[in-house]
């Protein structure tokens, strides 16, 4: 259907790019994806959480997929839990993953 945000993406940042790992991310770039274009995006900052945290605000904000460079394995099941699509391997420019 058209006009529906078809995916929204979590993205941890370190400076201007992918962060290398989710868990050490200080902010992470929330990106809504409709046709094939960004509609909206804004900064969420990520300091103050622990991972489980981390995963459950990301939730909470309705993301469905978390682009990162690492991620801790342990917590793939958790984040299967709370829905949350997790792709790992991920480097470079932050917007040229999108």
């Amino acid at each position: 259907m058209q006009g529906e945000v078809e995916m929204k993406l979590a993205i941890p940042i370190f400076e201007e790019g992918v962060s290398p790992r989710f868990c050490f991310a200080p902010a992470v770039w929330l990106v809504e994806v409709e046709d094939s274009a960004i509609v909206s995006e804004r900064m969420v900052t990520m300091q103050e959480h622990d991972f489980s945290q981390r995963l459950e605000q990301l939730a909470a904000e309705g993301v469905d997929t978390i682009l990162c460079g690492g991620f801790n394995r342990a917590f793939i099941p958790r984040s299967n839990q709370l829905g949350l699509r997790v792709v790992c391997g991920l480097s470079g420019n932050a917007r040229s993953v999108v």
